[in-house]
Order: structure tokens, then C-alpha cells, then sequence
């Protein structure tokens, strides 16, 4: 029984589950946990034990049971800066070896590995099906 606030997971809609789903399994080792609606939704079990879920946005109707607004989409992406979402994956070190693996999988660099006021080493890349992510050292290094 949860007697207070959890974060139980995260569902980020994209045009492709397949390629989103490939991404995370190739380059950061999570496992298929869960799938469902014929493949339109896939649940991701992570390393540390978090659920990542990808949707396809053509369901986010039926879950909203309303159409879905427009969002400023255009206005990120035009900008170079994915669709509005961000995600942050704490790595083992090297940060730059993640960096590497995930530009070979089809990643853009979006800013290398610097050091940041708040003690992280952290990189920002952009996957193909246009997520931005945070790759952190967590301060560990």
C-alpha cells in the first residue's frame, strides 16, 4: 500500500515505438518488462529498477478519452531541441562512453561532457525519435 507520493513511472508518446524501444534496449541495456495494445505500448524495466514506458501518440486519445491539443511541438523541434521533453539517465562512468554508444545508435550530440556548477559531468544528446536526454555521472566522479 503507497502511503505517500511515488513516482511509478514515465510514458513518453512517440510516432515510432519500435525505434524508441530498440534505442533504450541497444544502448543503455533496459529490458521489455510489458507490452500491450498490439505492441502500440511497451513498458522498459531499467537497471535500477524504474519503469520507462513508450507509447504510440495515436493512443493518447483513448487514455486522455478526449483529442489531443496542439503543443508547441514545432517550436522545440524547430529550435533543435526535441519535442519539449526531457528525460535525465544518471550513467556509470565514463559519461563519454554512453555519449559515444548513443551517437552510434543514431544520437545527436547536443553538448558534450562538461562539468556543472551542481558537480555532475553532464552530456545532453537528442534521440532519433527526437527526445532530449540528460546523460550524468550523478556527481559521482
Amino acid at each position: 500500500m503507497v502511503t505517500t507520493p511515488q513516482l511509478g513511472h514515465c510514458v513518453y508518446y512517440v510516432q515510432n515505438v519500435d525505434v524508441a524501444v530498440a534505442f533504450f534496449c541497444d544502448v543503455f541495456e533496459f529490458a521489455i518488462q510489458a507490452t500491450g495494445m498490439e505492441g502500440q505500448y511497451v513498458e522498459l524495466k531499467t537497471s535500477a529498477g524504474g519503469v520507462l514506458a513508450f507509447a504510440h501518440t495515436a493512443i493518447m486519445p483513448d487514455f486522455l478519452q478526449q483529442p489531443t491539443p496542439p503543443v508547441a511541438i514545432e517550436e522545440t523541434s524547430a529550435l533543435g531541441l526535441g519535442n519539449g521533453g526531457q528525460l535525465s539517465l544518471q550513467v556509470p562512468l565514463p559519461v563519454e562512453a554512453w555519449v559515444e554508444k548513443a551517437v552510434k545508435a543514431g544520437a545527436t550530440l547536443l553538448a558534450d561532457v562538461a562539468l556543472q556548477p551542481w558537480g555532475h559531468n553532464v552530456a545532453f544528446i537528442r534521440t532519433p525519435f527526437n527526445l532530449i536526454l540528460e546523460l550524468s555521472d550523478g556527481g559521482v566522479g
